[in-house]
C-alpha cells in the first residue's frame, strides 16, 4: 500500500481548518460561544413543568442502544431533581424491536409519556396514547416516517431532523435530553447545585453522542468536551465511576468512549432481551460505588462475550460467502440461520471493511404477520460505503421485504425468505461494479512526526480535543521505529484468535487491529508506522495503528543483535 501525505499541514490548527472548515478561533469557542436554539424545546420544557405541577405520572420510553440508555438515564436523573421517580420502559431488541409500540402504551394508565431517541415514527402508538388521554412529548433525532411523511400527533415534538430550520440538527437523543435538562433545572440560588448536576448529566450525554456516531461539531463539541472533563474530574454517578474503574481506564477520551464504554453499554442490548436495563440501572442507581462494582463487571463480561460471538459469526459469514460464491456481488447479502441477531450489524461492518462494498447480514426467523399467518423472513442489518446510499438501494427492493428502515450508511431489513434471490438481484443492480471493485492501495497521513517530537506534537494535538466523527484525530507517520523487547518479545498477539498485534519500542506501544498475521510473516525489527497518537496509560505514548511496513533504513546491529533477531524469526 502506498503512503501519501495528505496536505501541506504544518500545525494542528492547519489540520483543523482543512478538515472541518472552522478557523482556529471558531474551534476554541464551544465552551463559551453561542448555544443553538432547538425548535419546540422550550415548549416541551414548559409542558413538562405544567404536568409536574399537576402531579401527573411520567413515563420515559427509550431505546436499547447506548444512546437510548444514556438519554433515558439523563431524564430519569433529571426528574429526581424535582423529587419524581419516573417509570422507564426500554424496548427488547428481540421481542419488541426498535422504539415505542402499542403494548408499551397499554402498560401506561395515565400521565405523560416522553419518548427519547425514538417516537418520530411511532404514528399508531402515539395515536393510541392520545386516544387514552395521555400526554405525549417526542424527543427524537431521527427523520420522520418515510412511508407517509407524517408527524405523530404528540403534544410536543422536538426533533431537529424531522422539523427543519434549526441552526444545528446533529444531536442524538442524549444530547437533546441534556439540552432539556439545561432548561428545566432551576438556577438562581441553586446555580451551584445546577452546575454539579449538569456536569454529571453531560458525562452521560457525551457517551450517548460518541457511541451513536454523531459529528463532534457545533454544540455536540461543547457537550462532549464538558462530559469528558466531568468524567476525568470524578463523576458523582456511582455506577459510571464503577464502570470506569472496572474497565481500568485512567484517562477518558472520546476514543475511549467509542472503543470501551459505548460497546459495553451496547453489548447488553445486543445479547440479552432485557439487557438494556442492566446498563440503565447501573447509570441511575443510588447505591454506593462498592455495591455497583459487580454490575459493572457484568457489563464487561457481556462485552467480552460479544467479542467472542463476533469472531464466531464472522467466520460463519465468510463461510457463506465462499459457499455461495458471493465475491462478485456488488452488495453482499449474507443470510444464515445461526447468526446472533444482536451483532449482525457488527458483522456487516466487518464485511464492508474487508470487501469494500455494502453488506447486509441476516438471520432466518419465523414471525406472525398482520394476517395472523406464520412466514419466514431474513431479519438483519446492513452497512454501506461512502458514495452509496443504502437506503436508496433498499427503496428499489420494497416488493421483496416485509419492512426496512435506516439511512445512507446503515439500515435494518426484513426480507421475505422465499424472495431472497429477487432481493439480491435487485439490490446488486443498483450498485455499479466499478464503484465497489476499487482496491484501496493508497493510505493518506497528515503529519510526519520525528520520534523525539512525539510529546510536543501530542500536546498541540490535545489543544483541539475532543476528536471523533466529523473531526477525526490526525493521522501521523513515524519512520524508523526500532522495536525493543518486553519480557523477551518485541511484539505480542492478542484477541480471541490472536488476530490483533501490539508492537513495542522505547516509551511507546503500538496497536494494530487484525494485522498480526502480516507481522508474523515479516517480523521486522525496525518499522515505519502510520496511525493516531496519544499519551499512553501504561507507556508514555500510544499509537492506534492503521498500517506498518519494514523500515527502509538499514539497522546497524552487533553480532549478538543479529543472533537474537535470527532466534526471534524462528519463533
Amino acid at each position: 500500500m502506498k503512503w501519501t501525505k495528505r496536505t501541506a499541514c504544518t500545525s494542528c490548527s492547519d489540520y483543523v481548518s482543512k478538515t472541518t472548515g472552522l478557523s482556529e478561533d471558531e474551534f476554541f469557542t464551544p465552551d463559551y460561544g453561542f448555544v443553538p436554539s432547538i425548535t419546540n424545546l422550550e415548549k416541551a420544557a414548559n409542558f413538562i413543568l405544567k404536568d409536574i405541577q399537576l402531579k401527573k405520572k411520567i413515563t420515559i420510553i427509550g431505546d436499547y442502544d447506548a444512546d437510548g440508555v444514556t438519554s433515558s438515564a439523563i431524564l430519569c436523573r433529571l426528574f429526581r431533581v424535582f423529587g419524581i421517580e419516573v417509570k422507564t420502559i426500554l424496548p427488547r431488541r428481540f421481542t419488541d424491536g426498535y422504539g415505542m409500540n402499542i403494548h408499551m402504551v397499554d402498560s401506561v394508565e395515565s400521565g405523560l409519556i416522553i419518548t427519547v431517541d425514538n417516537g418520530i415514527a411511532a404514528i399508531e402508538p402515539i395515536a393510541k396514547a392520545k386516544a387514552k388521554g395521555l400526554d405525549v412529548i417526542v424527543l427524537d433525532h431521527h427523520p420522520m416516517n418515510e412511508d407517509n411523511k407524517a408527524l405523530p400527533c404528540a403534544d410536543v415534538i422536538v426533533d431537529p431532523s424531522a422539523i427543519p430550520g434549526d441552526e444545528f440538527s446533529g444531536y442524538c437523543g442524549a444530547g437533546l435530553a441534556y439540552r432539556l435538562a439545561e432548561i428545566l433545572i432551576p438556577g438562581g440560588k441553586y446555580q451551584a447545585i445546577k452546575d454539579k448536576i449538569l456536569d454529571d448529566l453531560s458525562a452521560l450525554a457525551a457517551i450517548g453522542t460518541v457511541a451513536d456516531s454523531m459529528d463532534i461539531l457545533s454544540d455536540n463539541r461543547r457537550i462532549v468536551k464538558k462530559g469528558l472533563k466531568a468524567m476525568n474530574n470524578g463523576t458523582n454517578i456511582s455506577g459510571l465511576s464503577a464502570l470506569i474503574d472496572v474497565a481500568n481506564v485512567k484517562v477518558i477520551t472520546s476514543e475511549k468512549i467509542g472503543f470501551t464504554f459505548g460497546p459495553m453499554i451496547n453489548a447488553c442490548g445486543r445479547l440479552l432481551d432485557d439487557g438494556p436495563y442492566l446498563a440503565f440501572n447501573l447509570l441511575t442507581s443510588t447505591e454506593n460505588y462498592e455495591e455497583l462494582i459487580p454490575y459493572a463487571e457484568r457489563l464487561v463480561e457481556l462485552n467480552n462475550e460479544r467479542k467472542e460471538l463476533t469472531v464466531i459469526d464472522l467466520e460463519e459469514a465468510e463461510r457463506i460467502i465462499e459457499d455461495e460464491c458471493l465475491f462478485s456481488d456488488t452488495v453482499l447479502t449474507v443470510c444464515g440461520e445461526n447468526f446472533n441477531e444482536g451483532i449482525v450489524g457488527i458483522i456487516a461492518s466487518r464485511l464492508v471493511e474487508k470487501y469494500g462494498r455494502p453488506a447486509i447480514v441476516c438471520n432466518k426467523k419465523v414471525i406472525t404477520n398482520s394476517d395472523g399467518k406464520e412466514i419466514s423472513v431474513y431479519k438483519g442489518s446492513g452497512r454501506s460505503i461512502n458514495g452509496i446510499n443504502l437506503k436508496s438501494v433498499l427503496e428499489k427492493a420494497t416488493d421483496f421485504m416485509l419492512g426496512y428502515g435506516g439511512h445512507a450508511a446503515a439500515a435494518g431489513v426484513s426480507i421475505y425468505a422465499d424472495k431472497l434471490c429477487n432481493f439480491k438481484n435487485i439490490v446488486c443492480e443498483q450498485v455499479d461494479q466499478s464503484s465497489v471493485s476499487k482496491v484501496v492501495d493508497e493510505l493518506f497521513y497528515d503529519f510526519e512526526v520525528p520520534f523525539d517530537c512525539l510529546e510536543a506534537f501530542i500536546k498541540e494535538q490535545n489543544l483541539y480535543a475532543p476528536y471523533g466523527k466529523g473531526i477525526p484525530m490526525p493521522v501521523v507517520k513515524i519512520a524508523d521505529v526500532t522495536l525493543l523487547p518486553r519480557n523477551g518479545f518485541s511484539f505480542a498477539c492478542f484477541g480471541a484468535n490472536d488476530e490483533h498485534l501490539r508492537l513495542f519500542s522505547k516509551d511507546i506501544s503500538m496497536m494494530f487491529f487484525r494485522q498480526a498475521e502480516k507481522y508474523l510473516k515479516a517480523k521486522s525489527a525496525k518499522v515505519d508506522v502510520v496511525g493516531q497518537l496519544s499519551f499512553g496509560e501504561y507507556d508514555k505514548f500510544s499509537l492506534t495503528g492503521i498500517d506498518f511496513k519494514p523500515s527502509e533504513t538499514e539497522i546497524k546491529r552487533s553480532s549478538l543483535a543479529n543472533s537474537l533477531l535470527a532466534h526471534m524469526k524462528k519463533l
